[in-house]
């Protein structure tokens, strides 16, 4: 499975974070980067700019990229249970303005990680393509290592 994700970081060293994202009428916890899953044959700077265009039109203009990486690891796929070997790109960027329309959020007891009060979040809506379902994804800007402990606290619950 290949992946392209976007770390966004603002020049105060806190990135964006993909809390949640809508799924039928309920919020399922994420704590990760925001990203998509590439198409067949479709190159991870495409994939990248679909995702930008698709829940990040309305900053596209503020977002400096300044590198990429890419890494592959195995885990176990939680849909089907059998060991899956994903592709990720991370794009590296900037926020340019160091600012953009917030609000405050507080979680309790979400999946062990206890209560989290996040400042910053901001709700991203999108349509990938013409007939698809729209998307609609709940981030906040976090510290990297509050990122670190909130996804090992998903991923082991």
């Amino acid at each position: 499975v290949h992946l392209v994700a976007l770390q966004l970081a603002r020049p105060d060293g806190l990135i964006l974070v993909k809390v949640a994202s809508l799924q039928g009428s309920h919020l399922k916890l994420a704590f990760q980067l925001p990203g998509a899953k590439m198409r067949v044959g479709e190159k991870p700077s495409a994939a990248m700019r679909r995702l930008l265009l698709r829940d990040f039109r309305d900053i596209q203009s503020s977002i400096t990229n300044a590198y990429r990486e890419t890494n592959t690891f195995s885990k176990s796929s939680k849909t089907y249970g059998v060991s899956t070997t994903y592709k990720r790109t991370v794009f590296h960027a900037t926020l340019d303005d160091g600012g953009y329309g917030t609000t405050p959020l507080s979680l309790n007891s979400v999946h062990g990680i206890g209560h989290i009060e996040l400042q910053s979040c901001i709700l991203f809506s999108g349509i990938d393509a013409i007939g698809e379902r729209p998307s609609l994804n709940l981030c906040a800007w976090m510290d990297p290592a509050v990122l670190q402990v909130c996804a090992e606290a998903i991923e082991n619950n």
